[in-house]
Order: structure tokens, then sequence, then C-alpha cells
């Protein structure tokens, strides 16, 4: 989880409204002057982190403007690449993304999803989501509460070498593919080339088995029976109802991992 927090938010509008307005330094200046962030909560604000299951927070302790949230003897740096090194001095396992235009430890691709897992130079590279969020509790509190059932489908997951169908994403790590269904299919789910790689199925909220076959290739459509899909389709039958979940998810054991 990624706060922004500092002079801008005697404003309240966004952390940008120095550069974006064309605020003069010196009228910028006057909010330090009423800054009194007397109900800042930092324990609350871990607690939200940590219910919607973030594993880490920032805070912008210095934004672009120069405002410092410490006390401090103004310090010039003449390089990105000085500071990054101090930082990594004094804490090696710090996580510094790619915002000083130097490389870092993942990137951030800003209010847009990417398609498909990252490269650079054709290396896979770490990246996360950054887009801006109300600031409502109650999206956070729906997060952790999917997160408190999904985690397995996120943390450690990666991209999967299996071709999902419309409207499904896959996740994998090791021989556990998650399929998470943005759209509800009505009976059947229809999932390409694992058929025979699957050894069991279930939905990841409350475990329960999905039933899953190959239908043989001379079946045709009639009455409740319907047609063979591709060669090598596997068919999972779900509830008629989709879950009472935010985001579905189904857990496929595979044989072995590609």
């Amino acid at each position: 989880m990624f706060v922004h927090f500092g002079l801008y938010a005697v404003a309240a509008r966004h952390e940008w409204v120095m550069n974006r307005e064309e605020i003069e330094a010196e009228r910028y200046a006057r909010y330090a002057d009423v800054f009194d962030p007397d109900l800042f909560d930092a324990a609350a604000l871990a607690r939200t982190a940590k219910q919607a299951g973030a594993r880490y927070v920032v805070l912008t302790a210095k934004h672009h403007e120069g405002f410092c949230l410490w006390d401090t003897a103004t310090t010039d740096f003449s390089a990105a690449e000085a500071l990054m090194a101090m930082c990594r001095e004094l804490q090696p396992h710090m996580i510094v993304n790619d915002r000083l235009g130097i490389p870092g430890d993942l990137v951030t691709p800003e209010q847009y999803q990417p398609s498909r897992p990252l490269e650079r130079d054709g290396v896979p590279v770490l990246w996360e989501a950054c887009q801006t969020a109300p600031r409502d509790a109650a999206l956070f509190a729906a997060i952790g509460e999917w997160m408190h059932r999904h985690r397995r489908a996120v943390h450690g997951a990666g991209p999967s070498a299996f071709t999902a169908p419309s409207g499904v994403t896959y996740t994998q790590r090791g021989d556990r593919l998650y399929a998470c269904l943005f759209d509800w299919p009505f009976g059947l789910l229809h999932l390409p080339d694992l058929a025979g790689r699957v050894r069991f199925a279930r939905l990841l909220h409350d475990g329960s088995e999905l039933r899953m076959r190959e239908i043989p290739q001379a079946q045709q459509a009639f009455n409740m029976n319907p047609a063979a899909p591709p060669p090598g389709t596997l068919t999972l039958t779900l509830p008629t109802r989709k879950p009472e979940v935010a985001l579905p998810v189904i857990e496929l054991l595979l044989w072995d991992s590609p």
C-alpha cells in the first residue's frame, strides 16, 4: 500500500498540486505553517494495510515538492545514484521502485494494468500495480476479505505458461494453477490444453470440489449435452450461481508443473 501524505494534504487535492497548478514556492510554503497532522494514526494505517492483505506500506516521507516529514538539516544530492547508494548501504533489504530513472527492484506501471507479464530487454521483471484508489476504508476491507480466502492465488504465484480462455486470468505456483474468473460462465468452463493435466479442481474460497471431464470429440450439442470443445480441453462443471465473492478463483492441482 502506497500512502501519499504531506503538505498537499492541507490543499486537500492531490500530491502533485504544486506542480500541476503552478503554485509559487512562497505561496505553497504557507501550508507548512498550518500543517498539523494531529489526526494521523499510524497504528490505524498499519491495521488497515494488514487487513487488506498488504505485505508492506510505503509512506511518502518526502515527495516531489521537497517537504520532509522528519526533522532534518536539508542536504542536497547531485544525482539519484548517490541517494540510491546511500540507501542501499544503510538498509540493504529496502525495496526501491523505478521512479528515480535508474534501475530499481521493480517497475510501476501507473493507472493501467499490463495485459501480460512485463519484460525489460526480453528479461522478466518484478512489477506492482500502481493505481489510485479512493479514501475508502470499506474498499480495503473488501480487498482484505478476498485476500483472506484467496491469498494462495497471489502471494508466491506468478504468470503461467498455459493460455487462459476469455474472461479468465491464470496465476501459477509450482503444480498449483489458479484460474481467476472475471466472467462467471453458465454451467461449464472450458479450459484449453488442460485435459489429462489436472488431478483435482476446487473453488478456492470454500474448498468445494468441481467436477471435471473431457467431453468426447464425437459428442454433438443436444438437449443438455454440449458440443465437444477443441481437443485437449478440460471442462469443469460450475455452480449455477456465482459464489458471493468479488472474484471467484478455481485452484487446479496439476499432475506436474510445466
